[in-house]
């Protein structure tokens, strides 16, 4: 095998965005996105309780929830819906979609259906039998179709929290929420050219980047995002083309019309559910639910939307998502 003289490959970006609950990592991700498009769709596979939709009046871009299509959050799922995606074709034959945002992968490792679940059920060893045998190579796998992708892919992560005092601008101690750690497998930022870390008043920091001179560190506000976007676009586009990637030999079956457009609500029919529905919430005698049906409705969430998030919102009142599960992983 013969050396030759290194030059930049032209590569498609792969971004990881981490951030605490109200962050804005779906916001933030839908502008990255939107920003590289370039008059292509966008597609956005939600395992978020649909959330991605509550932004359908400000973004334009095609949605499918991954619950709904498989009723779990198994990797091959994910995988499923990453080729759907990369594959789908306009009626010029071009590819359909310029970006495709993953929201989030955080389901994959520890939702229903995900990587500690299914290690936790493997009896024997958990190190040889669990994560020798099916964690680590299901998360391999995962992992190869999102850095595979031919398609620009972005792949938001919940993150764990904590609590802290901080003093504020008038030297008054105040609460701050704090993202500490990406609720996914540790090395998995390893796998993407950006690692993109947002704070509760959505700025967001560099954590990780190719060699971009002066990036790194670097805090982006809010109002800089597609800016940002364009310009990594830009480097990471600008060089010499490179073979495709050799792909997953095993072939996966995919459905079709997995993504759908996402239908604009008629504002009467609109008004006329909400009014139902209110009455509903205020049966129920809970003034913490009926506010955040307020907030809902001020944010035009649909009214079957409204339901899941709420139901989850009960649901997690008395059963936190994530609870932690006992499986050891390796270090």
């Amino acid at each position: 095998m013969a050396f030759k003289k290194a030059e930049k490959p032209r590569k498609s970006p792969k971004v990881a965005i981490t951030g605490p609950s109200g962050s804005g990592k779906t916001h933030t991700a839908l502008e990255i996105a939107l920003a590289w498009s370039d008059g292509k769709r966008v597609a956005v596979i939600d395992t978020e309780s649909k959330r991605a939709l509550l932004f359908a009046k400000k973004f334009d871009f095609d949605h499918a929830d991954m619950a709904e299509e498989y009723g779990n959050y198994d990797p091959d799922n994910y995988i499923k819906m990453i080729k759907e995606a990369q594959s789908a074709k306009d009626e010029d034959g071009s590819p359909a979609y310029g970006a495709i945002i993953i929201d989030s992968l955080t389901h994959a490792w520890s939702g229903v259906g995900g990587i500690l679940q299914k290690v936790s059920a493997i009896p024997g060893n958990s190190y040889t039998d669990g994560w020798g045998k099916v964690g680590t190579p299901l998360q391999r796998k995962l992992m190869n179709a999102v850095i595979t992708c031919p398609v620009p892919t972005i792949c938001t992560m919940r993150v764990k929290t904590d609590t802290v005092l901080e003093t504020n601008a008038k030297g008054k101690l105040v609460p701050v929420t704090k993202g500490m750690k990406a609720d996914q497998r540790d090395d998995v930022v390893y796998e993407f050219d950006f690692v993109l870390a947002l704070d509760m008043d959505h700025t967001m920091t560099i954590q990780k980047c190719p060699p971009i001179d002066g990036m790194i560190g670097t805090v982006i506000q809010p109002n800089n995002i597609s800016l940002f976007a364009a310009q990594i676009l830009s480097w990471m586009t600008d060089g010499q083309d490179v073979p495709a990637p050799t792909p997953t030999p095993a072939p996966v079956s995919v459905p079709p019309q997995v993504f759908v457009p996402v239908p604009k609500p008629d504002p009467a029919a609109f008004k006329k559910e909400w009014a139902e529905y209110g009455a509903e919430l205020k049966a129920m005698g809970n003034p913490e639910i009926v506010v955040e049906g307020r907030k809902l409705f001020g944010q035009n969430v649909p009214v079957s939307q409204a339901r899941a998030i709420l139901a989850q919102m009960l649901e997690a009142l008395s059963d936190p998502v994530y609870s932690g599960n006992g499986v050891a992983e390796p270090g």
